[in-house]
């Protein structure tokens, strides 16, 4: 079913603290439409699907990129209120965003990786300059619970699609590993892991990371040093890049955002409490408190830390 878009596909930009300088592109601003319903997920929990319900027409998000695109941008990255791929104008999407948009500006898009078997998504993907998957488990047990796939996804399927792009794609391929505590943070699923990554034969990095932002279900972080000891085992036994990103000051932007494009960036993206003084105008931290006041964007502490979000909780 083709439906006319929202206002908020294009987000952003942001401070990326992998990529730099991100404009992003919402596939599904509408809801949240993934064949994942992962427990870490800063969206909502909900069902995993199979296919995308909403569909947004190629013409109206070129149309809504084109009154956003700036020079100094660093990336251009697609993904969604849920899983990109499951886009299915994908190829004529990135066909048409190759052939307009300054050389410049790369562009990334973030997958769960569960359609990477597909030839037509595979010949979308070759187009991106930065194709980044997640990939929490080597093992169908803590895979079944970290992602909480639809029924007709098998992590087997899924390895065998990401192996298969792997031989075929001429980009940055990256991959990113969250660990959850006591879910998939044990011994196999960490050797399950390496194992997979050494068979692949083009990875250009691996990101390590834990739950940083308010998640969508009530689960916990590993500690810093175990995921710094996870990383050392992987350095160790893989010849790849492994990045633990740290939360950092950065050159952020000052947005000047009114209400409603604020709501729909923090319903998106949790905001960090001191990376929200950096992000935002005077004007857009004055919009925000008026937001709390209002009951609709709330503080929420996660990780030691604490971040703006629109879903409502109990401290």
């Amino acid at each position: 079913m083709e439906k006319e878009t929202p206002k908020n596909i294009i987000f952003g930009p942001i401070f990326s603290r992998r990529f730099g300088k991100s404009l992003g592109i919402d596939l599904s601003p509408q809801s949240k439409q993934c064949n994942f319903d992962c427990l870490y997920c800063e969206l909502e929990g909900k069902r995993a699907i199979e296919n995308m319900q909403e569909v947004i027409e190629v013409n109206t998000i070129i149309e809504a990129l084109f009154s956003h695109i700036s020079a100094d941008l660093d990336v251009l990255t697609i993904t969604a209120n849920g899983e990109p791929t499951l886009y299915p104008h994908l190829f004529e999407l990135i066909s048409k965003i190759k052939s307009l948009i300054p050389p410049q500006i790369k562009t990334l898009i973030l997958s769960n990786g569960s359609n990477f078997g597909d030839p037509k998504i595979q010949e979308a993907l070759k187009l991106f300059d930065i194709v980044k998957f997640s990939l929490d488990a080597g093992n169908e047990k803590e895979f079944l619970r970290i992602d909480r796939p639809h029924k007709h996804i098998d992590l087997e399927n899924i390895k065998t699609g990401i192996l298969d792009f792997s031989a075929q794609f001429q980009g940055e391929l990256v991959a990113e590993v969250l660990f959850v505590k006591d879910v998939n943070d044990g011994e196999s699923n960490i050797l399950a892991l390496c194992d997979f990554f050494a068979s692949l034969p083009r990875l250009s990095r691996i990101d390590l990371s834990t739950i940083d932002r308010p998640p969508a279900y009530p689960k916990e972080p590993i500690s810093h040093d175990r995921l710094q000891n996870i990383g050392a085992f992987f350095q160790k036994r893989l010849n790849i890049p492994i990045n633990i990103p740290q939360r950092k000051s950065s050159e952020t932007l000052k947005q000047n955002l009114d209400s409603t494009e604020l709501y729909n960036l923090i319903k998106r993206r949790p905001i960090e409490f001191f990376e929200a003084k950096e992000m935002f105008s005077e004007n857009t931290l004055e919009t925000l408190d008026h937001l709390i006041k209002e009951h609709k964007i709330f503080l929420q502490k996660t990780n030691n830390l604490f971040f703006y979000t629109a879903k409502e909780v109990n401290l």
